[in-house]
């Protein structure tokens, strides 16, 4: 009789487990599966949080083509810049908006001008940077994004230019191969 109880009490073990592990395979399936994932709302589900998948890849492209060989300082510093300037009042309040501005993000622009559609196309060597990229873009978009930058740090530039504004903001750093700027006594 002892062997019957002790049976019966893994057998209800085991089918909990079985169940736990299904459910939470039901709860993941957007994740496992991005095919079910809720696309028709705009809105992809990453356990715990909800986000805005076109925010996502506007984020995603522009942390892509602005820093991808910066490493994870110059992406965070270019992820701090772009938050900086959607909560800043100056300029649109939503990421895409804030990207997508004429003559703002140089491969923006650049796109613009020669037609070409906007794609990542990582090497072998870059998966990493990408994913890293991701997790940013994620961060931005769920408020757990630890921006380098206090607020008043708006513009950033590639070293190899010049633009015009940069004589009259002040540099607060330079991080790879870009300077970033706050306006004068801010």
């Amino acid at each position: 009789m002892k062997y019957g109880m002790d049976l019966i009490k893994w057998l209800v073990v085991i089918s909990v487990i079985i169940s736990l592990v299904f459910f939470r395979i039901k709860m993941d399936e957007s994740l496992l599966n991005p095919s079910k994932a809720n696309v028709a709302s705009g809105s992809v589900q990453h356990s715990p949080y909800k986000y805005d998948r076109k925010q996502f890849e506007c984020i995603r492209q522009a942390l892509w083509h602005e820093s991808r060989g910066e490493g994870a300082e110059g992406i965070k510093a270019v992820a701090g810049v772009i938050v900086n300037r959607v909560k800043s009042g100056i300029y649109p309040d939503d990421y895409c908006s804030v990207i997508h501005q004429p003559k703002q993000f140089s491969y923006v622009h650049e796109l613009q001008s020669s037609g070409k559609p906007l794609s990542i196309d990582p090497k072998k060597s870059e998966v990493q940077t990408l994913k890293y990229i991701d997790d940013v873009s994620i961060q931005v978009l769920t408020g757990s994004f630890k921006n380098p930058f206090d607020k008043s740090v708006l513009w950033y530039h590639a070293k190899y230019v010049k633009p015009k504004w940069s004589k009259v903001k002040q540099k607060v750093a330079t991080i790879g191969s870009h300077l970033f700027y706050k306006k004068q006594n801010a």
